[in-house]
C-alpha cells in the first residue's frame, strides 16, 4: 500500500525527512506552504526536493494554499485524499506556524490519517491518538470492552491471543464459550480502531493495547 506523508513545512523541514524514514516506510512526501513562504522555507522545502530527488529517491510533491487561508488549506488537504483513495495517510505536523499544523492534524482526523509529532526530546515520533471508533459502537460490544480492560491491565505488555482467549472464557455479549474465531475477529476490528496492536510471531499471536485504546478504555462507563 503506498504511504504518504504529508508535512507541514517550516525552515527546518529539511532536517526532519531523514528521521522519519527510521520510522516509517514513505513512498511519497508532499509538502504543503502557502503561495508565498519566507525565503528560510523556500530554501528548506528546495532542500528536501533534492534530497528525496539525489538521496532517498523518495517521490516528492509540493502543494500550496492562499496565504492565511486555512479553509483554502483544509480542501488541499481533502483534494489528498481523493487523489490517494486507498493510501496510508500521515500528516507530520512538526514544522511550521501553530495555525498551520493544528489546522492540518485537523485534516488528519478527518481523512483517515495518522498525526504524529517529532519531538526533539524523544527519540520515536509522538503519534497522536485519534478516535476510529465511535464510543457508542465500543459501549454497546462486551466482547471489546472485555479486551480492552484485560490489556489495559497490562499496559506496554503482549499478550497471547489464547492466553487472553483464556482469560475471557465466555463471550459476554452471549455468555457462550469464547471460540478462537469470534475473539480473532473481535480483535480484528480493535486493531482496525488502532485500539489494540497485534503481532504475529510464529505460531503465536501477541495482542497488546495502544495509547488510543487506553483512552477509549478509561471513558467506559
Amino acid at each position: 500500500m503506498l504511504n504518504i506523508h504529508i508535512l507541514t513545512t517550516g525552515a527546518n523541514v529539511d532536517k526532519g525527512i531523514q528521521k522519519i524514514i527510521r520510522f516509517y516506510p514513505v513512498q511519497k512526501y508532499i509538502l504543503v506552504t502557502e503561495e508565498n513562504p519566507p525565503e528560510e522555507v523556500r530554501s528548506s522545502i528546495k532542500n528536501v526536493i533534492n534530497i528525496c530527488n539525489s538521496t532517498l529517491d523518495i517521490d516528492v510533491e509540493l502543494i500550496r494554499y492562499k496565504n492565511g487561508n486555512l479553509n483554502d488549506l483544509m480542501l488541499k488537504l481533502i483534494d489528498i485524499r481523493k487523489r490517494y483513495p486507498d493510501a496510508n495517510l500521515y500528516f507530520n505536523v512538526t514544522f511550521g506556524r501553530k495555525d498551520f499544523a493544528i489546522m492540518t492534524f485537523m485534516g488528519a482526523l478527518w481523512l483517515d490519517g495518522t498525526g504524529y509529532y517529532l519531538p526533539k526530546e524523544f527519540n520515536e515520533p509522538l503519534e497522536f491518538p485519534t478516535p476510529k471508533m465511535p464510543m457508542s459502537t465500543l459501549s454497546k460490544n462486551k466482547l471489546y470492552q472485555k479486551i480492552l480492560k484485560i490489556l489495559s491491565e497490562n499496559p506496554g505488555t503482549k499478550i497471547n491471543q489464547s492466553v487472553l482467549r483464556q482469560r475471557i472464557s465466555k463471550n459476554p455479549n452471549n455468555n457462550k464459550t469464547l471460540s478462537p474465531q469470534v475473539l480473532s475477529q473481535s480483535v480484528g476490528v480493535l486493531e482496525e480502531a488502532s485500539l489494540v496492536i497485534k503481532e504475529v510471531n510464529g505460531r503465536e499471536t501477541l495482542i497488546s493495547i495502544t495509547l488510543s485504546g487506553r483512552i477509549a478504555h478509561s471513558m467506559l462507563p
